[in-house]
């Protein structure tokens, strides 16, 4: 979601609707031009498309899903919205703190499960690893595997 200011174009009268030379006001003889109006701020979503019915064939164009700030939803042309910053995740915001530390919780009991985890692998990794007989090498792979899981055990040992 970014944040946007939303477009909109409109025939606008460009001189006054009263006639100089009769001084009759006459809205239909005035000048009009097409002018882009800015509506207000908006959220941007998503980009979207939509179509359009053109004499005897349909034409499809890019749109930009926008929210207004009363929660309206609109579809207008992508032309008509300007991007501008990022809007901040609010569930992010909105945790409380009993929410975060339930959170952190979960977490130390995943590192805890882990942490033994690690430790029935090392012990199950060193049974394999011993050799049979006095004098036998050992396999230098599966003894820097070891070597590794023991690391990793320490670290999480460190940080509960």
């Amino acid at each position: 979601m970014r944040n946007a200011i939303l477009y909109e174009r409109k025939l606008v009268q460009t001189e006054s609707a009263i006639d100089v030379q009769t001084g009759d006001f006459n809205p239909l003889s005035a000048p009009k031009e097409w002018k882009t109006i800015e509506i207000g701020p908006c959220i941007f979503h998503q980009f979207g498309v939509d179509v359009e019915k053109c004499d005897e064939s349909i034409a499809s164009y890019t749109t930009a899903v926008v929210e207004m700030p009363d929660g309206e939803l609109r579809n207008p042309p992508v032309a008509m919205v300007k991007l501008l910053g990022e809007v901040p995740d609010m569930t992010l915001i909105s945790k409380t703190s009993a929410e975060t530390a339930k959170d952190c919780e979960v977490i130390l009991n995943g590192v805890k499960k882990m942490e033994g985890d690690i430790s029935d692998s090392i012990l199950l990794l060193e049974s394999f690893a011993a050799p049979e007989y006095p004098g036998e090498p050992v396999d230098k792979k599966l003894q820097a595997v070891i070597n590794t899981l023991k690391k990793n055990l320490n670290l999480i040992e460190n940080l509960t």
